[in-house]
């Protein structure tokens, strides 16, 4: 999906911050397990979406990518009685074909090409296949994940959005195919308008992507989005969190957005907080980041009918370039640096009184 989809897809999804067994090691936003460093011995467990998690999809991710897939090494799977009616009919049908490859979520290098198929300059199909290491078709996405009939990860949907981009963008040139599974699937195509020299994806219009500063090149794309989420890892490793036991869920990111009037942010991070009686539910920690920029720290209140801000602080904006100059740290981990004792025994979480933090003990 489009980066800025990735954008509501993260305010849509709310991911929890969970408070795993407690040792004296703490686990990284990937689930590893770092050593224990001074201060507070409290595990944290982020289940974080800036990870790389893109279901069925993921299993094809590989650094040994081929740089396309050829017509010969298509017309041969065929011909050794591999191919399922749909790929043989393409073949026969077709007097030219290309390929792109299909990209992660985050441009991540995959095993699997979509073949485009042509008859006299039209685009008559397309098809998503794997192959090996030497560009060798290995199997088609199809029958290897089972299931994509109906769904955008489907040859069909794929066929439309491209054939919708080149026929609006005829100058667009397609560099790959993003397929994404996990939370919301689907596909959009990845490339360079004409006269543009950004990298852009495709959706009714080609777009910059969020997230990450524009890039030229999807390998600099790629390397810009693990520089990303090395940053949003670090950000969650300095943030301790205590999860809700009671409260089953908690509120959308867009929910409290909207309540905040913070809409420039582009991912958030949620913090759950226990009131001055050591109740749930009733005020949750909210950051904000543009990129790589914190530029909304908020407390806000929870109510049955909606919800308010009670602390915060938003950050100032260059005059000249118009973009955040970002927060100088997050005050409720200095709080925490502060306040939470050092060994970290019967802290059952960090409570608000509507002015400041504080520790409640079991």
């Amino acid at each position: 999906m489009k980066l800025r989809a990735f954008s509501f897809v993260l305010l849509l999804v709310s991911a929890l911050l969970l408070l795993a067994s407690c040792d004296p090691s703490q686990k990284t936003a990937d689930g590893s397990t770092a050593p224990a460093t001074e201060g507070p011995t409290y595990t944290l467990r982020a289940n974080d979406e800036g990870k790389t998690e893109n279901g069925r999809i993921e299993a094809f991710y590989t650094d040994d990518a081929p740089g396309s897939v050829t017509g010969d090494a298509v017309a041969k799977y065929v011909a050794e009685g591999h191919a399922t009616g749909l790929l043989s009919t393409l073949c026969s049908d077709c007097d030219e074909v290309a390929s792109v490859p299909v990209l992660g979520t985050y441009l991540e290098k995959t095993s699997l090409f979509v073949c485009l198929f042509q008859k006299q300059g039209e685009l008559i199909g397309t098809h998503a296949v794997a192959v090996d290491a030497d560009g060798n078709v290995t199997g088609e996405l199809c029958d290897l994940l089972g299931d994509t009939v109906g769904t955008p990860l489907a040859d069909a949907a794929c066929f439309e959005r491209i054939s919708a981009c080149l026929s609006l963008y005829p100058g667009f040139e397609m560099q790959g195919v993003v397929y994404r599974e996990y939370g919301v699937s689907t596909v959009y195509p990845v490339g360079k308008n004409a006269g543009d020299d950004r990298v852009l994806y495709y959706d009714n219009e080609p777009t910059e992507f969020g997230l990450v500063e524009p890039f030229a090149t999807i390998e600099d794309g790629r390397a810009a989005f693990d520089a990303w989420r090395d940053f949003r890892a670090g950000e969650i490793k300095k943030i301790p969190v205590y999860e809700w036991t009671t409260v089953p869920s908690y509120p959308t990111r867009n929910y409290l957005m909207q309540s905040a009037g913070i809409f420039d942010s582009d991912w958030q991070l949620l913090v759950p907080l226990l009131n001055a009686d050591g109740r749930e539910n009733e005020y949750i920690l909210l950051l904000c980041y543009r990129k790589d920029r914190l530029i909304a720290e908020t407390v806000m209140r929870l109510f049955s009918d909606g919800a308010r801000v009670v602390k915060g602080r938003v950050s100032d904006k260059d005059t000249d370039t118009g973009k955040y100059v970002g927060l100088n740290g997050i005050d409720y981990a200095s709080a925490c640096r502060r306040i939470l004792p050092s060994d970290g025994t019967n802290v059952r979480g960090i409570g608000f009184d509507g002015e400041n933090y504080f520790v409640v003990y079991r």
